[in-house]
């Protein structure tokens, strides 16, 4: 019995498909995995090091600006959220927000804890292996430490305040702060390309901290300005709002 021509023609579209398929396979080269090829250095210091600062009734010179903090994050926001994550231990645009209250992940994360003095310098906090992106915000994590000279702050202060007289007056802030900085970096943020370095620096605009501080009033211990949570708590709490606006992100 003879196959119809409707058989026939039905069997040669199928082994046509057939073959055409299996050559598609065939030359399909296998997608590559994403490397992470790229890295990115961060660092933190402060404008205005070595250099007095102005103020409406006299001058202030930091002498150490010590700062505790439990992590470092920075995200990235070019479509690999979530798969860009390194722990490592090794704009002023901010906003702050309590620790307990995070929900966007950060992409890369720079375990701490990291006790550091910002008054003369720079500070690197550590080098990371990247995916090639754009990153757009860095977090500053900062956390109460029981080591010395901290004691249960996170940030401790030490300057001199020069009196417009020319008095000199020594002076101490003590803060518990514990809030998540989120700092925008400059410029609408950082590219990294394939196969290449590019430092972070977060600068603490000192001139944006003191600037607006009144020490002219305080009260004067033992010949020391003592400011914490106990003595001169307006110029704490001006200290601790002036961060806020304070801190800074840009590529080096």
């Amino acid at each position: 019995m003879k196959p119809s021509k409707f058989v026939l023609l039905f069997s040669a579209i199928i082994m046509i498909a057939l073959l055409v398929g299996g050559c598609k396979n065939d030359n399909s080269a296998p997608t590559q995995p994403l490397q992470k090829s790229s890295n990115l250095l961060l660092k933190i210091g402060n404008k205005a090091a070595n250099g007095n600062i102005l103020t409406s009734t006299g001058e202030i010179t930091i002498s150490s600006f010590k700062t505790s903090l439990s992590k470092v994050s920075l995200q990235e926001n070019s479509g690999f959220d979530g798969e860009n994550k390194s722990d490592n231990n090794g704009g002023n645009d901010n906003k702050t927000k309590n620790e307990n209250n995070e929900n966007d992940a950060s992409d890369i994360v720079i375990n701490g804890p990291f006790n550091l003095d910002i008054a003369s310098g720079t500070a690197e906090l550590g080098n990371v292996n990247v995916y090639p992106g754009v990153f757009k915000k860095v977090d500053l994590s900062f956390i109460t430490s029981s080591q010395n000279p901290f004691d249960n702050y996170s940030i401790v202060v030490n300057g001199n305040y020069k009196k417009q007289n020319g008095e000199l007056i020594p002076f101490t802030i003590r803060s518990k702060f514990s809030d998540i900085f989120e700092t925008l970096i400059a410029n609408g943020g950082i590219t990294v390309n394939s196969n290449s370095t590019v430092t972070v620096i977060v600068e603490f605009n000192f001139n944006n901290i003191f600037g607006n501080m009144d020490f002219s009033n305080a009260v004067i211990s033992n010949g020391v300005i003592k400011i914490n949570e106990q003595n001169n708590t307006a110029l704490l709490q001006a200290f601790e709002a002036n961060l806020n606006n304070s801190i800074e992100a840009k590529e080096e």
